[in-house]
C-alpha cells in the first residue's frame, strides 16, 4: 500500500507528463506571445476595458446613458480579440488541456466514487444499513 508521499510523487509525475505534451509547449509559447506582443496586449487591454465598462453599465441597467454603445463596443472588442489567429490557437490549446484534465479527473472519480444508487446506504442520504 502506498503512503501519501507516494501518491504525491505519482501526481507530480502525471503533472510532469502533462507539462511535456506538445499542446503544453504550444500553449506556453502562445501565452508568452500574448504577454509580450504589443498588438495582442492591445487587443486584450481593449477587451478588458470594454468588459469593465459594460459591467459598470449593467449595474445601472436601462438607466445607464449610452448602454447600447457600451454593449456594441464590448462586442466589437471581443470579436477583434477572438478573431486573432494567435488568440484562436491559444483558446484551442486551453480547451484541449482542459479536456485532458477533465478526463483524468473522471478517471480518478470513477475509481474512488461510491455507488450511491443503493437505497439505505451511508452515501444515499437514507438511514445506514451497513454492518460496520
Amino acid at each position: 500500500m502506498l503512503n501519501i508521499d507516494d501518491y504525491i510523487q505519482l501526481a507530480e509525475a502525471v503533472a510532469d507528463e502533462i507539462g511535456a505534451l506538445p499542446v503544453m509547449a504550444t500553449f506556453k509559447g502562445l501565452q508568452q506571445k500574448i504577454a509580450t506582443d504589443d498588438l495582442l496586449k492591445g487587443l486584450v487591454r481593449d477587451f478588458e476595458r470594454a468588459k469593465e465598462h459594460h459591467e459598470e453599465a449593467q449595474r445601472f441597467g436601462d438607466y445607464y446613458p449610452g448602454k447600447d454603445e457600451v454593449r456594441a463596443r464590448l462586442i466589437a472588442a471581443k470579436s477583434a480579440l477572438f478573431a486573432n489567429p494567435d488568440i484562436k490557437a491559444f483558446k484551442a490549446c486551453e480547451k484541449q488541456i482542459q479536456q485532458i484534465l477533465d478526463q483524468l479527473s473522471r478517471a480518478m472519480d470513477d475509481v474512488v466514487s461510491f455507488d450511491s444508487g443503493k437505497s439505505g446506504g451511508c452515501c444515499s442520504g437514507g438511514s445506514c444499513s451497513c454492518n460496520s
